[in-house]
């Protein structure tokens, strides 16, 4: 995916979590990365923070070379105002994402990178 695709897909975010598994599944880095806000800063790898598009671009590109088996049980998303809580269980570790709520401006802006 490229252009904000991923982005684009993830109206909801309940679509985070299910989109996040099937991009990385299909070793698509970009359309992982695409999931992230510009200025998104992952605390991934554990310990480590990974700031900016190409940071987390370089930890994705080493992870999904691995080709690891990525599944996990998709927990309910928590909501408060135009904020969400998604996070995944998986064996051995859990994932926990912060999602806001964007406007078509936002949206827009998010598309161009």
């Amino acid at each position: 995916m490229d252009g904000g695709e991923a982005a684009e897909r993830t109206r909801q975010p309940e679509d985070l979590d299910r989109l996040f598994l099937e991009l990385a599944s299909a070793e698509d880095v970009d359309g992982v990365v695409d999931l992230y806000e510009p200025g998104a800063v992952p605390a991934f790898p554990p310990g480590r923070r990974s700031a900016g598009r190409q940071a987390i671009r370089e930890v994705y590109v080493d992870l999904l070379a691995s080709r690891p088996r990525l599944s996990g049980m998709i927990r309910p998303v928590s909501r408060s105002g135009d904020i969400a809580i998604t996070s995944t269980v998986r064996a051995g570790n859990a994932t926990v994402e912060v999602a806001g709520r964007h406007t078509e401006d936002q949206r827009a802006r998010h598309a161009k990178g």
